[in-house]
């Protein structure tokens, strides 16, 4: 009974350890809330891009959108005009 009991303790302070470090860089939908203006990340929009200049004068991010709806504490869909064909449904990494 005792090794068993070695071996969970063991286990259980390594799923812990793998839980904390996966999570580290995941940021929350802290301060967002429906209808707030946020700005779209450019970063991968690469092909929205055509056209523009250089990829160095571009700018970082587009004009501001309105979100819709918060799914999950990182994933927000925003309110995007027709002329951009991406998915609505963006993570909070990639607005600002």
């Amino acid at each position: 009974m005792g090794v068993l009991y070695y071996y969970y303790h063991l286990f259980s302070q390594n799923f812990t350890g793998q839980h904390d470090n996966t999570n580290r860089h995941r940021t929350e939908v802290v301060g967002y809330r429906v209808g707030d203006l946020v700005l779209l990340s450019t970063k991968d929009l690469k092909w929205q891009m055509i056209g523009k200049q250089s990829k160095k004068l571009t700018e970082q991010f587009m004009e501001p959108y309105r979100i819709k709806l918060i799914i999950s504490t990182n994933i927000v869909e925003l309110e995007l005009p027709s002329t951009i064909k991406i998915s609505p449904v963006v993570n909070v990494s990639r607005i600002k």
